[in-house]
């Protein structure tokens, strides 16, 4: 067994207690620890390590480890996957006949009701999570409700009317909140020790009566300013992502596994892995020391431009939403926006590179690489007039490419950089130069990312998670998983700025 990589001291912080999960917490998923989980992932039993931490019992789980446990005292030779398929329901992912359509838009409005979840109960033994209401799930490996897609998605469902989805998507999220102890990953019980980053006060923004919510708002705020998850610059604490726990990632438990040099012993080098996934770049650059090699990660050690800078509109969400309700108690909170805004202007932004970058933990430098994070700020309506010009400079001459722009400056295996483009990303891009003028530049973003999605629907009939924007013909690659077929936010960043 081999330790974690050596690395340079990381920043001390205090680390509280890792997140409550009261959903189905006193069921021992067989199928995301234990014996048997390991044996089977690191098999590599399935083409993808999700499929094993999602499949559901057919028996009692003492049953099953009774009867894998005899198998192995019996000494004789067993087919594992064979006995698997005797155990559990496995998932099927995109099931029943494929959607077919002439048009992207049309594609969209069938493939909703593919992407539709029921509330239902959950059958013994699952990792899901019970919902409430109906929700959408963003498309084939991911059958559960994911945070920060929710938002992208309810963009295109609101252009088309189906606010009744939009309300039960922001109620579900709030549900988990309160069992949950935040609004985790996804509604899985492996992925209910970390969040994703905190888009839910501009989710509540698209309901017609947002008011009520302020406390759940106020329960996002306290989590992401926790002093475990805060640094102190320009006299504002900023926030960063945190992995929950140091041990693999269940439903990446090889791949886990394998960067950390086969070893499976707890160590930092996970906790990173869990907290990149929390910050959805579920892989970047952004986060790596050496851009080729993802067992240099440090995400934990990293103050995050995109995240501080949500902060600060969820900061503004709860003043605005506190003046609407009465809730004089709130007007704090319009100052903690306008010091945070202030901070990260002050220290986020780089006038030698004109763009808004990550920052060290430790010694509040600059990050190196550049990423379409940076965007972020004029989203959030955070930078002033140069430093407008200056990013949207940047911008343009950078990251701008044929079908959209670049999520990095450097191509890595890595499925959150380079040439691929993902909808997230083009949408805070496009609201960001629309917020300070610079329309033109928005209106080439928009064209062009939009012909990107009408190419690619042309050649596979199909739209995907993120798109190869260098050149829109060929597939995206990169990552731990194929691209995806569905997809939530795609679909509903594609409807969002067609039909403005």
């Amino acid at each position: 067994m081999t330790n974690c990589p050596r690395r340079e001291a990381a920043p001390k912080f205090r680390r509280g207690a890792p997140p409550r999960v009261l959903s189905d917490s006193s069921v021992q998923h067989i199928q995301t620890e234990g014996a048997l989980f390991e044996a089977v992932q690191l098999a590599r039993l399935f083409p993808d390590s999700k499929t094993f931490v999602d499949a559901v019992p057919l028996f009692p789980t003492e049953e099953i480890q009774a009867a894998y446990d005899a198998l192995l005292a019996s000494g004789a030779r067993f087919d594992l996957r064979a006995q698997l398929e005797l155990w559990f329901e496995l998932p099927i992912r995109n099931p029943g006949v494929p959607v077919r359509a002439d048009s992207a838009t049309s594609y969209i409005e069938r493939t909703w009701e593919r992407l539709t979840r029921t509330a239902t109960s959950v059958p013994a033994g699952s990792t899901m999570l019970a919902l409430p209401h109906p929700f959408l799930v963003p498309g084939g490996r991911f059958d559960e409700c994911f945070y920060w897609d929710s938002y992208f998605t309810a963009l295109g469902l609101v252009k088309q009317g189906r606010t009744d989805l939009v309300q039960g998507i922001v109620d579900n999220l709030v549900h988990l909140q309160q069992t949950v102890g935040l609004i985790p990953n996804g509604s899985r019980t492996y992925l209910a020790t970390r969040s994703q980053p905190p888009v839910l006060s501009l989710l509540v923004g698209l309901l017609a009566d947002p008011t009520r919510y302020v406390d759940a708002l106020l329960a996002e705020h306290a989590l992401w300013t926790s002093p475990e998850r805060t640094v102190i610059v320009g006299g504002v604490p900023m926030s960063r992502y945190l992995g929950g726990e140091n041990t693999p990632r269940p439903e990446s438990f090889a791949e886990d596994v394998a960067t950390n040099g086969g070893s499976t012993t707890p160590c930092s080098l996970f906790a990173h892995l869990r907290a990149g996934a929390e910050s959805g770049w579920d892989f970047s650059s952004r986060w790596l020391d050496n851009p080729d090699d993802l067992a240099t990660i440090r995400t934990e050690d990293v103050l995050p431009i995109d995240l501080n800078c949500l902060l600060a509109l969820l900061e503004h969400s709860i003043a605005a939403l506190g003046d609407r309700a009465g809730r004089n108690d709130l007007q704090e909170f319009r100052q903690r926006a306008l010091r945070r805004a202030e901070a990260i202007l002050t220290h986020f932004f780089d006038p030698d590179a004109g763009w808004f970058t990550d920052l060290e933990a430790s010694t509040l430098a600059h990050r190196p690489q550049l990423s379409l994070a940076g965007m972020v700020a004029l989203a959030a309506r955070v930078a002033d007039g140069r430093t407008a010009e200056r990013t949207r400079r940047t911008l343009i001459d950078r990251f701008l490419a044929p079908g959209g722009l670049r999520t990095t400056l450097r191509d890595t295996t890595q499925q959150w950089d380079g040439r691929n483009g993902w909808a997230p990303l083009q949408w805070w891009a496009i609201d960001g130069l629309r917020a300070y003028g610079f329309t033109d530049e928005a209106e080439t973003v928009r064209t062009r990312w939009l012909r990107t999605c009408d190419t690619g629907f042309a050649q596979d009939g199909v739209l995907l998670e993120k798109y190869d924007v260098d050149d829109p013909g060929l597939r995206a690659e990169g990552g731990e998983y194929e691209v995806q077929e569905g997809f939530g936010w795609t679909n509903g960043v594609y409807i969002a700025l067609s039909q403005e």
